[in-house]
């Protein structure tokens, strides 16, 4: 009777002769470097790491990799990263000051967004304070729950998915 061949033999055996193409390799290698950029990113939104210590990192990374490639990953992560009406300083300053981009346009796309957002919420508060009135309830302390409103819980996300794919695009055109 013979051996039993583990499942390391038998996977090896059968990956006997396999290789990777070209774009199989290089989309493994951007995969691996997303990885990376997005735990540098994190560490530094942590606190854990500040700006020099991310500058020698992706100094480091660059050597292993294309720099335009960890340059686009890192645009692509903060923005990803950025929430509307939450505090983005910091993203913005790692982009600035990694990138050497001035993020005026993309403060610019927020505040206008803001801006929106609140105008947008006032009109939907209004229109609950007045369905709240029709049926008897009224106040000057009455402050509908927007949360709980299932029109804007469906506008919000369209909301910031279109503000996502408008900074998308000032990145892509390389414009901010």
């Amino acid at each position: 009777m013979g051996e039993i061949p583990s499942t390391m033999d038998i996977i090896m055996e059968k990956s006997k002769g396999l290789t990777m193409t070209d774009s199989e390799k290089k989309a493994l290698r951007e995969k691996e470097m997303g990885v990376k950029v997005r735990g540098l990113i994190q560490r530094f939104i942590d606190g854990v790491f500040d700006v020099e210590k991310i500058r020698d990192e992706l100094k480091a990374l660059a050597e292993k990799g294309d720099v335009e490639e960890i340059n686009r990953l890192i645009q692509a992560e903060v923005l990803e990263r950025i929430e509307p009406g939450q505090e983005n300083d910091r993203l913005l300053e790692l982009l600035e000051q990694v990138s050497g981009k001035d993020s005026s346009s993309i403060k610019k796309v927020l505040g206008e967004f803001n801006e929106r957002m609140d105008r947008e919420k006032e009109v939907r508060q209004g229109d609950l304070r007045e369905a709240l009135r029709k049926k008897g309830i009224s106040g000057s302390a009455l402050l509908p729950n927007l949360m709980a409103d299932s029109r804007w819980k469906s506008f919000l996300p369209q909301a910031k998915d279109g503000l996502k794919e408008e900074l998308r695009s000032l990145v892509n055109k390389h414009s901010f």
